[in-house]
């Protein structure tokens, strides 16, 4: 017996949910909505399956288009076209499978104002939108996310700000040389009598 659609499932499970608001019988309206938990169920347990099974299947057409490069061969249409067809199903499955984890709220602290900047900049191009309760202070800023999306935004927010960090050095050593002449060092450190 062939493996359900998950479409197919998700078509169904919205039909039933329609019957169980439509209808004005107390007996449907259970029996619609216990159909219902029964296929979100039967859903996410595929929809956990799905993912994996459609990343072994992309992998192994990948190493199948590195043979055939490695051979001299053209890589026909009809591979480029199910490599194109399964990215696109694998995008739709990590975004049912973010979609179903619960979204919480996710502190952070950057004291940095660039820093601040640039993190809600990252955040808002996601769709997320940053936030700051009325007695929390200015470096603390609160996201409503999934706890999977938390440690990516943070861990790109980093790379980010590293190159951040790393350009206004550069443009401040910029700024010294052009403007005052000198060159851009730390401070002297003094052993013993301090200078007069």
């Amino acid at each position: 017996m062939s493996q359900p659609n998950i479409n197919d499932l998700y078509t169904k499970l919205r039909k039933i949910e329609a019957l169980s608001k439509s209808t004005t019988f107390a007996g449907e309206q259970s029996t619609a909505q216990q159909r219902a938990r029964e296929l979100r169920d039967k859903i996410n347990d595929l929809e956990q399956d799905h993912l994996p099974n459609l990343l072994k299947k992309l992998k192994t057409l990948q190493e199948t288009v590195q043979t055939l490069a490695i051979a001299g061969i053209e890589v026909p249409i009809q591979l480029k076209e199910q490599i194109q067809e399964l990215n696109e199903k694998i995008e739709v499955a990590r975004y049912r499978a973010i979609e179903r984890e619960n979204k919480q709220p996710f502190k952070f602290s950057i004291h940095d104002p660039w820093q601040r900047r640039l993190f809600m900049a990252m955040c808002r191009a996601r769709g997320y939108e940053p936030y700051r309760l009325k007695f929390q202070r200015n470096q603390t800023l609160m996201v409503y996310v999934e706890p999977s999306m938390q440690e990516l935004i943070w861990n790109e927010f980093n790379e980010a700000a590293n190159v951040l960090v790393s350009y206004l050095s550069d443009v401040t050593a910029s700024a010294v040389r052009d403007v005052y002449n000198q060159e851009d060092r730390e401070a002297n450190e003094i052993v013993g009598e301090l200078p007069r």
